[in-house]
């Protein structure tokens, strides 16, 4: 069954007849409902696979796109500009099988510099990941958007066995030149590191940096 989604000027969610409502880009259109003429392969049932672990390993990083992939593309919600980006270079597949590469994989893509000599470090005793960086950038190319000192940090510790996420999507400004994430003591993990900036009124951000992995023992 078919419904309104903004009321009756607005477009049509769902069944009517043999049509499906559906949309691409933020726009509405029409298609036939798809008729299935014959079982799913090895191949297609991978794909099914992948799409399913794929929305999985995104979820926790949806507020991370959110503001991290926002204005990308125009046409695109972040969170599907995020699913578009890892489709595109973050799986790795030998035909059947498909994985998640996260260090292919970007939390922000932007014109913002990102700035240099990013390090990351666990401190045992305070249980907590540690990142420091350059806080000087250089002068950015002409027709780019420039780096400021109150760009803040975009962090992410990023636990895929438990879904966990520990940082902050706005954090401190890019003057200070360090900040620190607390993560559970006492539990073994591994966290995929991801840093960027955005700017401070949300109008621009970096690409992002994968800084490797840390291990929690």
């Amino acid at each position: 069954m078919g419904k309104f989604v903004n009321g009756i000027n607005g477009p049509i969610s769902g069944l009517v007849g043999n049509l499906v409502a559906s949309s691409w880009r933020g726009k509405p259109y029409w298609k036939s409902r798809p008729v299935r003429k014959k079982k799913a392969g090895a191949v297609e049932l991978a794909h099914r696979n992948s799409f399913g672990s794929t929305s999985k390993w995104l979820s926790p990083l949806t507020l991370y796109f959110r503001a991290g992939f926002k204005g990308v593309d125009p046409d695109l919600w972040a969170y599907q500009g995020a699913k578009s980006y890892l489709h595109a270079h973050a799986l790795v597949s030998d035909g059947t099988t498909t994985v998640i590469d996260p260090s292919k994989m970007m939390i922000s893509q932007g014109d913002l510099p990102l700035g240099t000599d990013f390090e990351v470090y666990y401190d045992s005793n305070t249980s907590e990941i540690c990142v420091q960086w350059n806080p000087k950038v250089s002068a950015s190319r002409k027709g780019s958007v420039s780096a400021h000192d109150t760009d803040k940090l975009m962090f992410a510790a990023y636990n895929v066995e438990s879904s966990e996420v520990f940082g902050e999507v706005y954090g401190v400004s890019r003057r200070v030149g360090s900040d620190r994430f607390e993560v559970p003591a006492n539990r073994t993990a591994t966290y995929h590191l991801y840093a960027a900036f955005v700017a401070a009124d949300s109008s621009s951000r970096s690409d992002s940096l994968y800084l490797g992995t840390i291990d929690v023992v």
